[in-house]
């Protein structure tokens, strides 16, 4: 994330069925990560996120990672994700 409070996109990644998508906060992070599945609930200040604390992670069937958008209360945290391909 660059800027707090502007959900992005994540890259596309093609999922096969069957296989979970894990989204995880950096353990660096001071802020919360929200997780959403379009800009609007994806954003830090709604009430339709899903929020992860630094360390926490999350596991999502879906058919491409274009399908995941995350925001940040703090400006420059991340997160991170692994899939079987």
């Amino acid at each position: 994330m660059t800027v707090s409070g502007t959900p992005v996109q994540t890259a596309s990644n093609e999922i096969p069925p069957g296989i979970s998508v894990v989204v995880k906060s950096l353990n660096a992070n001071t802020g919360v990560m929200t997780i959403g599945s379009s800009s609007a609930n994806a954003l830090n200040t709604g009430t339709t996120a899903f929020r992860l604390q630094p360390g926490e992670s999350i596991e999502l069937q879906v058919g491409n990672t274009l399908r995941i958008w995350v925001d940040a209360t703090v400006s420059g945290e991340a997160v991170e994700f692994i899939f079987e391909q």
